[in-house]
């Protein structure tokens, strides 16, 4: 299944947004529930890992991914991390995080791809999915 959003950043450059996604910016980000907790960012370079535990289900459970390209141009900055160990309702996870460049603005697009275990929990998943992604809107308008 594909989760796209697109926020409008105003008067920035790509390499001006993509500066401030760091830890601190990766924490704000992070929605209310599921609660969660960071092991490790390294950053968003090819190669850097992203380590999470989530609190589902009276458990937790462990979300690695890795940053396996990255792009910096003079129109767009982009890195792309996939999902190495899931969450137990996850069997897929692909998320371009894209900067690109619309005249004096830029657009900070968020491009996941997700697979859950069978058809029926991947479109189960989708709406909380949506909202966890949405919820970054306002937060990017203000923190980029």
């Amino acid at each position: 299944m594909r989760l796209l959003l697109q926020t409008r950043i105003s008067n920035r450059t790509p390499a001006e947004v993509f500066q401030k996604f760091d830890k601190t910016l990766f924490l704000q980000l992070a929605p209310p529930f599921p609660r969660s907790e960071l092991v490790r960012f390294d950053g968003c370079k090819q190669g850097d890992m992203v380590g999470l535990r989530l609190r589902m289900l009276f458990r937790w459970h462990v979300w690695w991914s890795e940053i396996i390209t990255e792009t910096h141009s003079e129109n767009e900055e982009s890195f792309v991390d996939l999902g190495i160990q899931l969450p137990f309702f996850l069997s897929y996870w692909k998320h371009a995080h894209r900067i690109v460049k619309q005249g004096n603005d830029v657009l900070v697009v968020d491009d996941i791809e997700f697979k859950a275990h069978n058809f029926l929990l991947t479109w189960l998943s989708y709406p909380a999915m949506y909202v966890m992604f949405a919820y970054r809107k306002p937060l990017y308008k203000r923190l980029l």
